[in-house]
């Protein structure tokens, strides 16, 4: 009789079940997303949900690992996959001509002037918050969208007075850029 080694430790005996590690990472992502989201965004959330999962199975398939990925890991891909949605649903009210910041107001419907001033200030804030070092950028981001500090902490896990600080500081930096651009916050 021919014994099978045991597999090194850490290492998962059962073979790549897909479908298995889709239902374990599947509920971690949907409460992650659902913090994330921003209120206009609520509505294509399982969407999010669902692409975050397809992102950590192919992840996972090259080393045909079953077992869940660690729960930073999970958070990384649910940011990154609803700040991707969030960008796209951004692009597309650009080319519809929409134009308006998707919490924001909406761009005056009066005078070309108005509105062609509300798309200067827009692209000049959005171009602002992309010259942030990244924590600072991600922090005001998500209290832009709406997020108390608290809330931002727990998503980032981080503490409050740390976030706090990220947020303040890259507000500072948000409205000294603007400033530079030539509009007064």
């Amino acid at each position: 009789m021919v014994e099978t080694p045991d597999p090194p430790s850490g290492e998962d005996p059962r073979p790549w079940d897909p479908e298995r590690l889709a239902a374990e990472i599947r509920p971690h992502l949907q409460r992650t997303v659902e913090r994330l989201c921003p209120r206009w965004l609520r509505p294509r959330c399982d969407d999010i949900v669902q692409v975050a999962v397809l992102r950590v199975l192919r992840s996972r398939e090259k080393t045909e690992e079953n077992r869940p990925p660690p729960a930073a890991f999970l958070w990384k891909v649910a940011l990154a996959t609803t700040v991707d949605e969030i960008r796209r649903a951004t692009r597309a009210r650009e080319s519809s001509g929409d134009g308006a910041l998707p919490d924001g107001p909406a761009p005056p419907s009066g005078e070309p002037d108005q509105q062609f001033a509300a798309r200067e200030i827009e692209a000049a804030i959005r171009d602002c918050l992309a010259r942030l070092a990244p924590r600072r950028r991600v922090a005001v981001w998500l209290y832009l969208l709406g997020h108390s500090i608290p809330e931002a902490a727990g998503l980032l896990a981080f503490d409050e007075k740390q976030t706090e600080n990220l947020i303040y500081r890259g507000m500072a930096d948000l409205r000294n850029c603007l400033r530079v651009k030539g509009l007064k916050p």
